[in-house]
């Protein structure tokens, strides 16, 4: 629980102490037809997760640091140029 509430509080910071899993669940909600088992789906779920918490932290004005925010945008481009390694890999199973 207190590793929990360590990470959550840069997640939540005020809101629903699970108010991430919520708005990501509703944002991929939207896209009935993405195939679960995808890892590409999977990566686009946790840059989902990144963009969420650069944006609960600007709707918040919680601005801990510019480099708060600066390595959540780090991480989204990483997942990016795995999303196209993924898309480009002759072993994926599933179709992205």
């Amino acid at each position: 629980m207190k590793l929990h509430n360590n990470k959550n509080e840069n997640y939540a910071g005020g809101g629903l102490p699970l108010g991430t899993f919520y708005r990501v669940a509703n944002i991929m909600s939207n896209y009935p037809k993405l195939r679960q088992g995808d890892p590409a789906v999977a990566l686009i779920g946790m840059v989902i997760k990144q963009i969420d918490n650069v944006l609960w932290t600007l709707n918040n004005q919680r601005f801990y640091s510019e480099s708060s925010i600066d390595e959540h945008l780090q991480d989204i481009a990483v997942y990016m140029i795995i999303l196209r390694c993924l898309r480009q890999d002759p072993m994926k199973t599933v179709g992205a």
